[in-house]
């Protein structure tokens, strides 16, 4: 290892601090979005003609107040439709809880989606440290 030049600059202290995840922000057309949790799981894509079993991860967000929505991304087989138009969609979690959701970057076992609309009530992270 060979010693440091001295005319190199000295490293600058960089401030601590920071956020957690939860108070991290985003902006989403124009929207300040604050993430509040994250969800994973083992649901089911719903749509018109039937279900596929998928395993889910979403990111939570805030908008504004109540508002929220979620963004993240699916595990299945959605072979049937990947090289066609994404279809209406529903994501059905674990406990049951069920939303609209808007397809996007479809392939054979793999999508992301962006919630349509606001996101139930009933869905929500898990408290911290459960």
């Amino acid at each position: 290892m060979s010693a440091p030049r001295p005319d190199a600059p000295a490293p600058q202290a960089k401030p601590r601090g920071g956020s957690s995840w939860g108070a991290r922000s985003f902006n989403r057309d124009g929207a300040k979005l604050k993430l509040v949790g994250s969800l994973r799981g083992e649901g089911l894509l719903v749509l018109a003609d039937g279900a596929i079993p998928a395993r889910y991860e979403l990111d939570l967000y805030a908008r504004g107040g109540a508002t929220r929505s979620a963004s993240g991304h699916l595990e299945g087989d959605f072979s049937a439709f990947a090289d066609g138009d994404a279809p209406a969609a529903r994501l059905r979690l674990s406990d049951g809880v069920e939303f609209e959701i808007d397809l996007t970057d479809l392939e054979a076992d793999l999508a992301e989606f962006e919630t349509r609309g606001d996101l139930p009530a009933a869905v929500s992270a898990p408290a911290r440290g459960a």
